[in-house]
């Protein structure tokens, strides 16, 4: 007896890094990280024991909208894919 291994009642799973979801979570996260390296920004720069650690919230922001912005353009690429432009 032939079993096919492909049957057609299976469909192709998404995967999970690619529900609109989980997009909007991680924009939420990435956005709370941007706020608060921008506030550490601030309270290094206004606070002189704090001013040489100030790469730190610098490093914060540019890894968060690199992040950010990487994940938005992503998904920018993928819904004008599924509309046909």
């Amino acid at each position: 007896m032939n079993i096919s291994r492909d049957p057609l009642f299976r469909r192709k799973e998404q995967p999970l890094y690619l529900v609109v979801p989980l997009y909007a979570l991680f924009f939420l996260v990435t956005a709370a990280l941007i706020a608060l390296g921008v506030t550490g920004i601030e309270v290094a720069a206004g606070d002189e024991r704090y001013r040489e650690h100030i790469w730190v919230p610098v490093l914060l922001v540019i890894s968060a909208s690199v992040l950010f912005f990487g994940a938005a353009a992503r998904l920018i690429r993928r819904r004008k894919s599924e509309s046909g432009h």
